[in-house]
């Protein structure tokens, strides 16, 4: 992360959040696809599979929502 004179106090608790919730975002989101995918092996059907990858973007999603909600409105101490 770079220390920008020009970015805001807000992008830079932004971009120092955003990764560890883009990381769990995108596990759950990889557990969520998998068990997708194992529902489909099992049952032999597609739509299954997209369901659960659809989940697992939008958790991703979240998670990068989430990151932002958590800079613009930080826990109070």
């Amino acid at each position: 992360m770079s220390r920008d004179p020009r970015l805001s106090e807000l992008e830079r608790r932004f971009l120092a959040a955003a990764p560890a919730f883009l990381r769990r975002g995108v596990l759950i989101g990889a557990l969520v696809s998998l068990v997708g995918a194992g529902a489909a092996a099992i049952v032999g059907r597609v739509w299954p599979a997209l369901a659960g990858l659809g989940v697992g973007l939008l958790v991703v999603l979240a998670g990068l929502i989430w990151a932002s909600v958590r800079t613009h409105f930080p826990p109070r101490d």
